[in-house]
């Protein structure tokens, strides 16, 4: 088995999760509300970074092939593409606490300085990538600095989880959600055998 096809096995079982997702969630009535924006917002993110995903895994397991400036280009849409999907939630909660209310320009700035960063990081800094034995792998400067961004969007989001807006099943869900993120970067960080 190529190294493609082992190691897109993951991405590709999340796809077929994440349509069946879909098409629950398109089947039910939306209310017109600014969360549901943000959902929507969120659900689109983390569809492309799924495919991202997988082009990532085709173009590190093919670079006797693949241009380098494609599979550059590819890891960049990757990594901008799993920062919206966390930035997304932190949005969809932070809208929930709000209570539906818009953000002021301070807000907006504080909340995405991170990921202006990122983005001119992961732009710019140099991207280096792993096919060996060990795994397949990105690192880097970049990389560093799109997983402090990552970070402090998953902290952030888990602080605003204990304030008292949403019930006791959605907070432990969300809460969940937010510890399997932080060990599967922790995990990433780590062991550097996925990307």
């Amino acid at each position: 088995m190529n190294t493609f096809n082992l190691n897109s096995r993951f991405q590709i079982a999340s796809i077929c999760f994440f349509l069946a997702i879909v098409f629950i969630y398109g089947k039910n009535k939306k209310l017109p509300l600014l969360s549901t924006k943000y959902f929507s917002v969120m659900f689109v993110s983390e569809g492309v970074y799924l495919l991202c995903d997988l082009a990532s895994v085709y173009t590190i397991s093919h670079m006797d092939t693949v241009p380098a400036w494609v599979n550059r280009t590819v890891h960049q849409f990757f990594f901008i593409s799993l920062e919206m999907s966390v930035i997304s939630l932190y949005l969809y909660v932070s809208i929930l606490q709000k209570e539906q209310k818009r953000f002021h320009l301070k807000q907006v700035v504080f909340g995405m300085l991170p990921f202006v960063i990122s983005l001119v990081a992961v732009i710019f800094l140099p991207i280096y990538y792993e096919n060996s034995d060990k795994g397949m792998y990105s690192y880097g400067p970049s990389v560093i600095v799109l997983y402090l961004a990552l970070s402090y969007y998953i902290i952030l989001t888990f602080e605003i989880s204990f304030h008292n807006f949403m019930d006791k099943d959605r907070r432990t869900f969300l809460r969940a959600g937010l510890i399997v993120w932080a060990i599967a970067l922790l995990f990433q960080i780590l062991a550097k055998q996925y990307h």
